[in-house]
């Protein structure tokens, strides 16, 4: 495998980790230790919301690479914003007589990829304020992308604003997403690029919402600044309408799946099961009771008993009986998915 040895490791790091999530490599190596066992005790804390067998693959492949005298000859960004991390992989790496610069370059590498590379889901992930510090910084190559970039979707969430915790996961995510891409300032050897053409499928919404990412795109290249994009729009276009994907189907309540649960006297099992529902961005549940006249999409009830004769007939209905211990949530979200898809390609056709 020939190129520049960042990508050469993104791409060991993907084959990797989706063949096994690391397990071939941990057998090979005659590896034993799993979870925190692998790292230094002061690492631990950055792994809350990461799993260490990534860590583990990414300084096993550098450490593999430069046995065999491959190295990262730039680090991505100069002047990134992260703590001093891997202690025990920087020994290994001074054991093996590697001159100092080189692991200068792949110890930020390596805290690039685990600080800067992967999609963020809390706000609460001890490793945002390192971002974060990076992207309000002048030395973060972006200029004023992310500040555009909100002022381009904030339109499309006007039904349900986003919370100040869901707009800084959402930005750092952005940043985080274009950043990468204007390291080689062209295409990626994404993992998500595995599940494209599963999302365009399950998310009928992400077509139209696609569009108007790539229209906003196509206006921000013609600055100079920008002009990057050009060579990765295409996937700046998929990986930001996925970003955006959640924010948008909640935002638009016309496609939305409504759902009805008819009321009874179990009034705990009913809250945790609005609760639940209520979390799933493409539904918009309600309490109902069964002499109603609102219509919705959907009804779930917990007995036949409870329903109107017309929903009977129509057929538009789950009934979950009342049992706190049934585990009722996957077969649920299947058929609940599967009416919102049918409900928005109608809408959308």
């Amino acid at each position: 495998m020939t190129g520049k040895e960042n990508l050469i490791q993104i791409v060991y790091l993907n084959f990797f980790w989706i063949a096994s999530y690391g397990e071939d490599l941990f057998l090979a190596l005659d590896e034993t230790k799993r979870g925190f066992d692998l790292f230094d005790p002061e690492d631990h804390q950055w792994m809350t919301y990461t799993e260490p067998r990534e860590w583990y693959l990414l300084t096993t492949i550098s450490q593999l690479r430069i046995q065999k005298k491959h190295f990262i000859i730039e680090p991505p960004f100069k002047q990134l914003v992260f703590p001093k991390t891997s202690k025990s992989f920087i020994k290994k790496l001074e054991n093996l007589n590697v001159p100092q610069h080189f692991i200068e370059r792949e110890t930020t590498f390596l805290s690039f990829m685990m600080f800067y590379w992967n999609i963020y889901f809390y706000a609460d992930d001890p490793r945002i304020n390192y971002v974060k510090e990076y992207m309000s910084s002048e030395q973060q190559p972006l200029g004023s992308l992310i500040e555009r970039f909100e002022v381009f979707y904030q339109p499309l969430f006007s039904e349900r604003r986003l919370s100040t915790h869901e707009k800084e996961l959402l930005n750092i995510n952005i940043f985080t997403t274009c950043l990468n891409h204007s390291v080689l300032k062209d295409s990626l050897p994404l993992s998500i690029n595995f599940m494209e053409t599963y999302i365009k499928e399950q998310n009928p919404l992400y077509t139209p919402l696609a569009k108007k990412v790539r229209g906003f795109l196509k206006e921000i290249i013609l600055l100079p600044e920008f002009a990057w994009i050009s060579n990765c729009i295409e996937d700046l276009v998929y990986i930001c309408s996925f970003l955006l994907l959640p924010y948008y189907e909640r935002s638009n309540p016309k496609y939305q799946l409504t759902v009805g649960i008819i009321l009874s006297p179990n009034a705990i099992f009913l809250q945790s099961l609005y609760v639940f529902l209520e979390q799933i961005s493409f539904i918009s549940v309600s309490f109902v009771s069964s002499t109603s006249n609102e219509k919705y999409d959907f009804y779930i009830a917990a007995s036949k008993l409870l329903l109107p004769d017309k929903i009977k007939q129509n057929g538009n209905f789950q009934i979950i009986p009342l049992s706190p211990a049934l585990d009722y949530q996957v077969g649920l979200i299947d058929t609940l998915h599967q009416k919102y898809t049918e409900k928005t390609t109608t809408l959308a056709d």
